[in-house]
């Protein structure tokens, strides 16, 4: 009996550890794997959602329209506790949370803090400083406009690309250039090259016979929680680790819709120069905790019944920053896994020609999609005066029924405020927990 007992126990021991060695492996692969995004399989997975499914509110900030204030359009938008960064074509502006203009980020000229041209604005979230790129200078500001240093470049550094502040006194620079060995490189402020990541579609002759190309398949970096690494037409998202390595964080499966190989293989052939149009491609990631915001270029996979004809009328100085086409919304929840692309509306559509969006069933305003990159679980996107101005005035907005009638009394009497040449409107939204 007591020989019984013992094997009993000793069966008992031998299972358990199993069970613990599996669970173990169970949490490495997981803690590994990452999210796969089914593109095949959702080709045609189109839905409305509406804006309330995401957040409970909508928050309007007209942005301060003066001589100091003006800019022509929005390029990209920094979002902060207490202010936003907007940044133009040849401007960077500073505005608080109520929209009152705070202060310009250096200025046009050829002096110490100037620059001719803005082609990228990053922040260090621990200071709040702000990183200016022209292309050829690195420049660091106070959150206020004061300028601090110019960051030198090193020699080796190949930048066509971007330049944008990595945290910790590091700092990347992107080449778009195909004939360039090199796509990323992250160097410090002693100058020193600190990694060069191999550029994936490396071919001199590519680009000698097809410029087109290699600014298609130039890299994009977008910065938030942590670093996402993608380039145009591949098909991963890659998160960049503190030990500066690449690791895999999002798989889009593609399959017969996408061939960035084959297409970059024949593309030195006459006549290809347009064919990249056919190609499915992912732009635009904006990552929360719980979702994956991103734009998708259908080329000649969208659906017929998708397809929305874009007729943009404007006033003479009215800047319309929104582009017509068959980029849509995508949204993954990382939950679950479950990948929609949104639809969009066709009445919005054929008066001013936006992208798809969360429908505003809120306050029946415009669709809205984010365009900064996530603060915390705040969105930030904006809408031109003009295009509010005119919406308001459609019967798509009239013939609207938001859960909250209120609001979209306050949202007629704030377009109605607006002159239509008045700086853009942001919209601001807070994620549901």
């Amino acid at each position: 009996m007591k020989l019984i007992k013992r094997l009993l126990l000793l069966t008992y021991l031998m299972i358990l550890s199993i069970i613990i060695i599996s669970c173990k492996k169970n949490n490495i692969r997981n803690q590994n794997q990452i999210d796969v995004i089914d593109i095949k399989e959702n080709i045609k997975n189109f839905k409305f959602i509406n804006l309330s499914e995401i957040t409970d509110n909508i928050n309007y900030v007209t942005l301060e329209t003066d001589s100091n204030s003006l800019f022509k359009y929005i390029i990209d938008i920094i979002s902060l506790n207490d202010r936003f960064v907007i940044m133009g074509p040849f401007s960077c502006k500073v505005f608080n949370d109520d929209g009152k203009f705070i202060c310009n980020i250096g200025s046009r000229g050829a002096g110490p803090g100037q620059y001719y041209s803005v082609k990228d604005i990053s922040i260090d979230r621990k200071n709040q400083n702000l990183f200016l790129s022209d292309g050829s200078q690195f420049l660091e500001y106070s959150i206020e406009g004061r300028f601090i240093k110019e960051i030198k470049i090193p020699d080796n550094v190949k930048v066509s690309g971007g330049l944008l502040n990595l945290g910790n006194n590091k700092y990347c620079g992107l080449n778009i250039r195909i004939d360039e060995p090199n796509s990323m490189y992250i160097f410090n402020d002693q100058n020193k090259i600190l990694k060069t990541f191999p550029n994936l579609y490396y071919d001199t002759l590519i680009h000698k016979t097809n410029r087109r190309l290699y600014v298609s398949l130039s890299p994009d970096l977008y910065i938030n929680n942590r670093v996402l690494y993608k380039n145009y037409l591949c098909d991963t998202v890659y998160s960049l680790t503190n030990e500066m390595e690449l690791k895999p964080a999002y798989w889009f499966n593609f399959e017969e819709y996408d061939n960035a190989l084959k297409f970059v293989e024949t593309a030195p052939d006459k006549g290809k120069d347009d064919r990249i149009e056919d190609y499915l491609s992912i732009q635009g990631i904006k990552e929360t905790r719980h979702f994956l915001f991103f734009y998708c270029d259908f080329g000649k996979y969208l659906p017929k019944s998708e397809y929305v004809e874009v007729n943009i009328q404007q006033p003479e100085g009215a800047w319309i920053t929104r582009f017509p086409g068959d980029r849509i919304g995508g949204f993954f929840n990382r939950e679950t896994g479950q990948l929609v692309f949104l639809r969009k509306n066709k009445e919005y559509q054929k008066q001013i020609g936006g992208f798809s969006g969360f429908l505003n069933d809120i306050d029946g305003g415009v669709p809205f999609w984010p365009w900064a990159q996530p603060y915390e679980n705040k969105l930030v996107s904006f809408v031109d005066a003009y295009e509010l101005k005119e919406y308001v005035q459609s019967d798509a907005f009239k013939n609207s029924k938001p859960k909250y009638p209120e609001k979209k009394k306050a949202l007629k009497e704030l377009a109605d405020s607006l002159g239509w040449e008045d700086n853009p409107v942001l919209m601001v939204v807070t994620l549901k927990e």
